[in-house]
């Protein structure tokens, strides 16, 4: 057993006792901490595992690896269902009537969903970036409350049941 020091978001958290470097990646990524961040979008929490010398000195022998957060969903607030049905009607999202809510952005597209019940937003991004390593290709989640179009939207359908 070796000793590894692992550090989340460039600090230095813990010293511990692994088998090998990649058993002590996977304990660096097991110990983020979701609560301990603040976000309403998806986050990449950037961890490192390096390999401690006899007396305590850093190596070269390292791994890095990332923790994806998603933000959990705005509570859905109808009495109907407590689960979101998202949708993707063009005079609420926009988008091409071939493909209402897209757009493209890079190698990947941008998609925004309306809830059918609650008019809340899902924003999905499929060439997202993590701003602290400038990686392209990622995906992430946003969620935003209704708006007027959105409540708009559902009250224009309720009148129509």
């Amino acid at each position: 057993m070796a000793r590894y020091e692992l550090i989340e978001e460039g600090q230095s958290y813990e010293t511990v006792q692994a088998k090998s470097l990649e058993a002590a990646l996977r304990r660096a990524k097991r110990q983020v901490d979701p609560g301990s961040y603040e976000y309403d979008k998806t986050i990449w929490i950037n961890v490192r595992a390096i390999r401690l010398g006899r007396r305590g000195e850093r190596t070269d022998d390292e791994a890095t690896g990332r923790v994806t957060l998603n933000p959990a969903p705005p509570r859905c607030v109808s009495s109907r269902k407590s689960n979101h049905d998202w949708q993707a009607p063009r005079s609420v999202v926009g988008g091409l009537k071939e493909n209402p809510g897209v757009s493209g952005k890079g190698g990947g597209i941008v998609a925004k969903e309306v809830c059918w019940h609650c008019g809340a937003y899902r924003i999905t991004d499929t060439w997202a970036q993590d701003p602290d390593t400038g990686e392209q290709g990622l995906e992430s989640v946003e969620y935003r409350p209704a708006d007027e179009s959105s409540e708009a939207w559902i009250a224009a359908r309720s009148a129509d049941e």
